[in-house]
Formats: C-alpha cells, sequence, structure tokens
C-alpha cells in the first residue's frame, strides 16, 4: 500500500519535472483502515497539498476495488538533480 502511494505522488509529477530531476520520499505517514481481500486490486491516488521550494507535500488514499478506502496519510518528497544524486550514491556503493 506504501509503495502504491509513492508511485501515485511520483506520477503526480512526472510532467512538472525536467529531465534533469527526479524526486526522493522524505517522509510517510500513513493509517490502515482495511484489510483488502487476495486477489482485489487497491489504487492508490496522491494530491500535491503544498510546493515550498524543492519540498513538496501530498495527501495519499488507497482504495480497494469495491471503493473501501482502505489506508490514508501524507507524504512528503524532495526535488533533486538525477545525475547528482546517482553520483552521490555509488559513491557511497563503492566505499
Amino acid at each position: 500500500m506504501v509503495a502504491l502511494m509513492e508511485e501515485a505522488s511520483c506520477s503526480a509529477l512526472k510532467y512538472f519535472l525536467t529531465p534533469a530531476e527526479t524526486t526522493v520520499g522524505t517522509g510517510i505517514a500513513t493509517s490502515h483502515l482495511a484489510a483488502t481481500a487476495l486477489g482485489a486490486s487497491v489504487t492508490a491516488t496522491a494530491t500535491l497539498t503544498k510546493a515550498q521550494g524543492k519540498s513538496l507535500s501530498f495527501e495519499v488514499e488507497a482504495t480497494d476495488s469495491t471503493g473501501l478506502t482502505i489506508g490514508k496519510g501524507t507524504h512528503t518528497r524532495a526535488v533533486v538533480d538525477s545525475s547528482r544524486f546517482m553520483g552521490k550514491l555509488a559513491k557511497r556503493s563503492s566505499t
């Protein structure tokens, strides 16, 4: 559920970032409100609620195929330079 919420947040931004930018998750707070039957589909939505500089805040919600809200919460992401971020990760993994 959390991964779907993060993915929904990323998808909401894809037309607003330059090719050199990406976002990274910086926080998530969720409540799991109901179970979903095995085999049922789950859909997550994200609504941008605040954009301040490079920091972005979202309200996130997950619903199952019956329309029942199974989870909701807030999620924050930060806009970063893709190549710089990946370079830092590469340095860390080589040590």
